[in-house]
């Protein structure tokens, strides 16, 4: 039997019972509102599928939704229901799905590093527990927020980009039947990685006085990055570069990236005499096996130097303060990244051809014309205007 509970009136002529009562919203669809002896009652949705089984789901309290919003929230779950999935998956099942896929898609190492991300961030946390269908956006905008405790905002969007995708992943797959939640949340505005890095240049005054706050495999590690323009990457180039990928008689050091696919990049990185004698001494005694890199008895990991630097640049300025030297102040903004710019642009002002840096850098020519034509153009005028007599 179903009654028109959408009527206020109607609703409070009924009596209390333990059973909802019903009304169809069409075929195997409808929704119930439970009376109770004492608050305002409870709306209710129940599918049956094609084998007259009932699945039934709770909407939330009437003096909290309308009837037509309760029709609305019930009509996506209608719609999940329809996709073979009644009960709503949780955040890090989702995630869990998200990174069984990508190693399908992109390759196993696509794979653990969003999984790794995921393990640090989702797994047996609070969003982790949380139902795809309850979440919402203010728990969204709080989970990205923690995101960017204790590490710098692109970083932090960078995790949130592969969390949204492995919600829009399980959108897509019926694990849930809305995603406004997560739509209208966005990542930082203004923190892209590479484009923020590029805007901080650090003088030789300012980077002696970074080396010499930071701890010895820190500044190591720095003037790795300083010698080559290597990306700081986890997984990749100067972090798992060994001993025998340094050649001192060529005087190179290859440095090696991979592929989703696991396929692997290199290139080799020709090296100053000064950054010869450096390798040298970072491969002294240790196998050709063995990191040219560590950070005490462990591999260089990304949330390593951004600790090791974040520490280094506060102490630097701390003594620049004591000095009375601000112009030898260290920009707060100063991370790894910055490394490989210092590195680009002191290749570039020297007079290396635009195609050469390219090459060593491990980019393209359309990319140093795009974030280095500064420098490009001041050297190039500099040069050309000592052959101009003034006068």
């Amino acid at each position: 039997m179903t009654h028109r509970i959408d009527r206020a009136k109607v609703r409070d002529t009924l009596p209390v019972r333990a059973a909802p009562y019903w009304q169809g919203l069409g075929r195997g669809c409808a929704i119930g509102y439970r009376k109770t002896l004492t608050g305002p009652g409870t709306w209710i949705a129940r599918w049956t599928n094609d084998q007259h089984v009932h699945t039934t789901k709770a909407l939330g309290r009437v003096d909290e939704l309308s009837f037509g919003d309760a029709c609305i929230k019930a009509e996506e779950w209608f719609t999940q229901c329809r996709g073979g999935v009644p009960h709503a998956g949780t955040v890090e099942a989702a995630c869990k799905s998200y990174v069984e896929n990508l190693k399908q898609e992109k390759g196993e190492r696509a794979a653990i590093f969003a999984g790794g991300r995921f393990q640090q961030h989702v797994y047996s946390k609070d969003i982790g527990l949380r139902k795809l269908d309850e979440l919402t956006s203010p728990q969204v905008t709080t989970f990205r927020n923690t995101l960017a405790i204790g590490r710098r905002k692109n970083s932090a969007n960078r995790i949130f980009r592969d969390f949204k995708a492995a919600l829009n992943y399980a959108f897509a797959q019926g694990m849930c039947a809305n995603d406004a939640a997560w739509r209208r949340v966005k990542g930082f505005k203004g923190a892209d990685a590479a484009d923020g890095a590029r805007t901080v240049f650090l003088t030789l005054a300012q980077r002696q006085r970074l080396l010499a706050a930071a701890h010895t495999d820190g500044a190591d590690f720095m003037r790795g990055l300083l010698y080559t323009a290597a990306r700081p990457l986890s997984n990749a180039e100067l972090p798992i570069a060994r001993v025998a990928d340094f050649d001192a008689q060529q005087k190179t050091l290859t440095l090696r990236s991979y592929k989703g696919d696991g396929s692997e990049r290199k290139r080799e990185v020709p090296l100053s005499d000064a950054a010869v004698d450096f390798f040298k001494q970072m491969s002294k005694d240790k196998l050709p096996s063995a990191y040219l890199f560590m950070n005490g008895p462990d591999r260089w990991e990304r949330y390593m130097w951004s600790r090791a630097i974040d520490a280094a640049v506060d102490a630097a300025n701390k003594k620049a303060d004591e000095e009375k030297k601000p112009a030898e102040r260290l920009p707060a903004d100063t991370c790894a990244y910055t490394m490989r710019h210092c590195a680009i642009t002191d290749w570039l002002k020297a007079g290396i051809s635009i195609g050469r840096v390219a090459k060593d850098a491990g980019t393209s020519v359309e990319m140093i014309q795009k974030h280095y034509a500064k420098y490009l153009d001041d050297a190039d005028v500099r040069a050309k205007l000592e052959a101009v007599a003034a006068f």
